[in-house]
């Protein structure tokens, strides 16, 4: 019975770790936002006005079935509300991601293979973005250490353009963490990077 236990539980561990997904979570301006959620938090302050705040996540990293083959996503999630008294428009052709691998520098993703949600933001509303970024032939989403999603608004005031920071759950994290410095530079938001 015992080697039976010890048997399912070896299986159970190889199941786990042979998982093609990856969870990711912001690494600066970080609220909660719900009990397992946290996101990036940003004013959208241009040109000395207010006209609204983002909040940035990601649902992690996964393949799924497009016409019976696997793709491999990224996703990226974007609450944008708008306080102003004009639309908000996010630039998706001005949206990207660049991703760090194990074994690379890193890799840039042009722009998202989909959109979900409007990307304008009527007057005094918010809404809801979902990103999903096709990775590159031969990588995997727990390959992906970390990655920033540059992104762009065009806002009554002017544009407004934003690198979040993002880092695979379960990696170490050095002090500020940006997936761009190597495991032996630390980061400090204030005084920039450094040598361990």
């Amino acid at each position: 019975m015992a080697r039976w236990h010890c048997g399912l539980l070896l299986a159970g561990l190889v199941a786990v770790g042979c998982s093609s997904s990856a969870e990711y979570v912001a690494t600066e301006n970080t609220q909660r936002v719900g009990p397992d959620l946290r996101a990036a938090y940003y004013e959208l302050e241009v040109g000395g006005q207010n006209v609204g705040d983002v909040r940035v996540w990601s649902p992690g990293g996964y393949k799924r079935d497009v016409g019976g083959e696997k793709e491999r996503i990224v996703q990226g999630t974007m609450r944008i509300r708008n306080d102003s008294d004009q639309p908000l428009q996010l630039q998706v052709d001005r949206t990207y991601l660049e991703i760090v691998v194990e074994g690379h520098d890193f890799l840039t993703v042009e722009k998202p293979s989909r959109v979900e949600g409007a990307t304008t933001v009527p007057p005094r509303s918010s809404q809801r973005v979902d990103l999903f970024f096709t990775l590159p032939a031969g990588v995997d989403p727990k390959d992906v250490k970390g990655f920033e999603l540059d992104w762009v608004l065009d806002t009554p005031a002017g544009l407004y353009s934003q690198s979040t920071p993002f880092q695979r759950e379960g990696t170490e994290q050095r002090y500020g963490y940006s997936p761009y410095y190597p495991s032996w530079y630390w980061y400090d938001p204030f005084w920039g990077p450094g040598r361990w």
